[in-house]
């Protein structure tokens, strides 16, 4: 029904921009046709008879468009930023790294005018667009945003939910290659998230897998095992589906172990069954997808199946390229 609606919106939209008077009913009606098109994006990204790019595709082109809506109407301020929260928030699970980065930049700007420093709001808004930072190769700026967002978490929130901070210091850390600071805030992070959530929450199970990747980095594979044993074992105790976020980075952090403990095959096997969860979750030209790819490059090449490992790594590097 939302979709065959979308024609409708845009008269709508379209019949405000014409105004020659500019009533506050025409405004009311463009901001109903923003939130219809919002609970239009979200069924559009949860209907998986579409193929994953085409749904990104298309949820992109809609958020442009509702984001071009929302600043010619006047839209609510408060309800701008939750847009632009979410909009930021989806171009970066999708690598639009550079497009998220502007968005949130826009999202910090007008929560600062309506919030101030000191808000909750502001602490996510720096956490998202410190993720974008060091995706992009700015290490230092990304730990400045997050040093903000510890500095106001820790007033407004509270200590111990600064968790999802932490671990992103964490994060940014390991891509400055400072792996042992990195353990260190992961650690925090857990202790953090445990207490606040509980030892079952999907959260500390994805804490975990980032901590067994960093084990391997630094070649200390028996923690890197003990760690993923304690994984599985919550894994039986708590139902977690095939394709969620800490199911998918436990499956990758497996396969990786295995590469690194020689385990060729059953590493081949993970990765097989990773890349199907990542084409369908993430599509085909993604740094997830990519890397699997990659791993699978590697396998192939240590057990002499050249070609198969070319291929690989070519389609590996044409996503990175």
């Amino acid at each position: 029904i939302l979709g065959e609606a979308e024609m409708d919106r845009v008269l709508v939209y379209e019949d405000f921009k014409n105004s020659n008077e500019l009533t506050e009913q025409k405004r009311q009606n463009v901001f109903a046709v923003i939130e219809e098109e919002l609970l239009h994006i979200s069924t559009i990204m949860a209907d998986e008879s579409i193929e994953i790019q085409e749904r990104v595709e298309k949820t992109k082109k809609l958020y442009s468009q509702v984001d071009v809506w929302a600043k010619t109407s006047v839209y609510d301020k408060e309800k701008y930023v939750d847009l632009l929260s979410g909009y930021g928030a989806f171009l970066t699970q999708f690598a639009c790294y550079d497009e998220a980065k502007e968005i949130l930049e826009r999202a910090i700007s007008i929560a600062k005018e309506i919030y101030g420093e000191e808000h909750a709001c502001m602490v996510w808004l720096y956490n998202d667009i410190s993720l974008v930072l060091s995706s992009i190769g700015k290490p230092e700026q990304s730990l400045e945003y997050l040093q903000k967002a510890l500095n106001i978490g820790r007033n407004v929130l509270g200590e111990d939910k600064m968790f999802n901070t932490y671990n992103n210091m964490a994060i940014v850390y390991g891509f400055l290659g400072e792996h042992r600071k990195a353990l260190d805030y992961y650690e925090i992070a857990l202790e953090k998230c445990i207490k606040v959530s509980g030892k079952e929450k999907e959260s500390v199970l994805i804490i975990y897998s980032s901590i067994i990747n960093v084990y391997m980095i630094i070649g200390e594979y028996d923690k890197a095992v003990e760690i993923m044993k304690k994984c599985l074992s919550v894994l039986e105790d708590y139902e977690v589906a095939d394709d969620s976020r800490a199911a998918v980075l436990l499956s990758n952090a497996m396969s990786t172990l295995l590469l690194a403990t020689g385990d060729f095959q059953e590493a081949l096997d993970f990765c097989e069954d990773n890349l199907e969860v990542m084409k369908k979750n993430f599509g085909e030209y993604h740094n997830m997808t990519a890397t699997v790819y990659s791993n699978m490059s590697y396998v192939y090449s240590r057990q002499g199946e050249y070609q198969q490992a070319l291929d690989c790594g070519k389609k590996s590097l044409k996503i990175n390229a």
